[in-house]
């Protein structure tokens, strides 16, 4: 029936009628084809200068900031104790016990340095430490410690009235310094 239709035309009409499928062909292929395939290109494209537009600064600058970080952490931690050796470690934390009591009015009674167990790759120094003074300067001397030895924790803590001659209280506390085996 088609192959009748077609034989009945004049040349003029089947050119008329092949662009006519032609441009139908074309609008089918660039509006299901073409354009969705066009439109994601481009939104790529866009995205693709956005993220290049962010530029994340050079890699060196970025590690040197963050190794400076790290070493400000190791700082906090350490103190100045990184690199102290184990057999003055004793003196220098007794020094440091000794001017945290002389700024808040704590007398500083005794300091015994002993050797603690093993916890895993670190050996534990053990202070008992003894001070006298009234309790808001106790608290001061407390609250001072973590800032002077902030490698060092309180394991132990006991508080009691002293006698009627000396200071209002006494306190015994251990502290506890961990250090690195072989450091």
């Amino acid at each position: 029936m088609i192959p009748a239709v077609v034989a009945r035309l004049e040349l003029r009409q089947l050119w008329l009628l092949g662009v006519g499928v032609l441009s139908m062909l074309i609008a089918f292929l660039s509006t299901h084809a073409v354009r969705p395939q066009l439109k994601a290109w481009r939104a790529a494209v866009t995205a693709e200068a956005a993220l290049r537009a962010e530029q994340e600064p050079p890699l060196e600058p970025v590690l040197a900031q963050e190794s400076e970080a790290i070493a400000e952490l190791g700082r906090r931690l350490h103190g100045q104790m990184a690199d102290v050796p184990a057999r003055e470690l004793e003196a220098v934390v007794v020094g440091r016990l000794q001017s945290v009591a002389l700024r808040h009015n704590v007398e500083l009674v005794s300091v015994r340095p002993g050797r603690g167990e093993q916890v895993e790759m670190f050996e534990e120094l053990l202070f008992a430490v003894e001070v006298a003074g009234g309790y808001s300067d106790l608290y001061a001397w407390i609250e001072d410690l973590q800032g002077e030895l902030g490698f060092a924790v309180i394991r132990d803590f006991a508080i009691q009235r002293a006698d009627d001659s000396g200071p209002a209280l006494r306190a015994n506390l251990t502290l506890a310094s961990y250090r690195a085996l072989g450091s």
